[in-house]
């Protein structure tokens, strides 16, 4: 670990306590003394930057000593956690926004302490986000635009996490589908914001019972992350719905091989998985649809077709 000391107090502190204001090295008392709330560092001239220690794991805390640890767009990390980041098979729209999370561990620049603080809850609610605690994700993000309404990035960031908390936790896909097409008027090509937004359409194709544009739009975010086991999940999930409703056995066949295909992707041993392929199962045995919280009522132990 390395340790420096306060231009200000004098006190010497972690290195990852302390912050760059021009040539000044300020522990976080004292710029909390130097840039308050309400006092903008653009008047002044100023600018500041977190400081960032080389020789501390920013993924697990491990102190390397003296010794600066190599680095992974830019952050430092150790040989365990770079492994481990290296091997982990995210989701692919996840290592997007797991991206976002690094670039901004680096990058933070700030124009004033309410800027500062943004950055801050920015980087909270993307985190979450990637570990798919949506209703913090929405809270975070909507603090950051909060702390810097003038700033476009954290708006239409609150506008897209609010999105995805009415989407996936609230069951309200039509007025998230409002709000994610407004972000998506500001990055048309960004895969993640185009998938939430197929997503959406997808989640209300399902309320209407309009299995085949369901499937359609399964099959369009399959196009964007051909890679992520759960888009390709939904593409047998959508071919289930379809036998389910119709009897159709040709759609019976093709979520046989849509479940095949998706396993190649799949985690091993992930309870989600396990539970989204029974819930499949189930309604190809009994042609009936249900909604997951009443699977989970129906079966708590996991189904199992009769017999087995």
């Amino acid at each position: 670990m390395k340790r420096v000391t306060c231009s200000q107090c004098g006190v010497t502190v972690p290195m990852n306590d302390t912050f760059r204001l021009d040539e000044a090295v300020l522990c976080s008392a004292c710029l909390e003394r130097r840039c308050p709330p309400n006092q903008s560092l653009e008047d002044l001239q100023q600018e500041m930057r977190e400081q960032l220690d080389p020789t501390i794991c920013a993924e697990c805390g491990q102190d390397n000593g003296v010794l600066d640890l190599p680095q992974i767009v830019g952050v430092p990390i150790c040989d365990e956690c770079g492994e481990k980041l290296r091997r982990f098979r995210y989701p692919e729209w996840v290592k997007v926004a797991m991206g976002v999370v690094l670039a901004l561990t680096v990058v933070s620049f700030v124009r004033s302490a309410p800027y500062y603080r943004g950055h801050v809850a920015w980087r909270k609610a993307t985190e979450a986000f990637v570990e798919w605690r949506f209703e913090d994700a929405a809270n975070y993000s909507a603090a950051a635009s909060e702390h810097v309404p003038d700033y476009a990035p954290f708006q239409k960031l609150a506008q897209f996490y609010r999105g995805a908390y009415l989407l996936q936790i609230e069951d309200k896909p039509k007025e998230a589908l409002e709000l994610i097409l407004g972000v998506q008027k500001f990055y048309l090509e960004d895969r993640l914001v185009q998938a939430y937004v197929i997503w959406a359409e997808q989640y209300i194709a399902y309320q209407d019972k309009d299995y085949a544009l369901f499937l359609k739009k399964a099959k369009a975010k399959m196009k964007l992350y051909p890679r992520d086991w759960l888009f390709a999940a939904q593409v047998a999930s959508g071919h289930a719905y379809i036998y389910a409703a119709t009897g159709d056995q040709r759609q019976k066949a093709e979520c046989r091989k849509a479940i095949r295909e998706a396993s190649k992707l799949a985690p091993q041993d992930a309870p989600a998985v396990a539970e989204y392929y029974q819930r499949i199962e189930h309604r190809l045995d009994t042609r009936e649809i249900i909604s997951g919280e009443e699977f989970r009522e129906r079966f708590p132990d996991g189904y199992k077709k009769e017999g087995q």
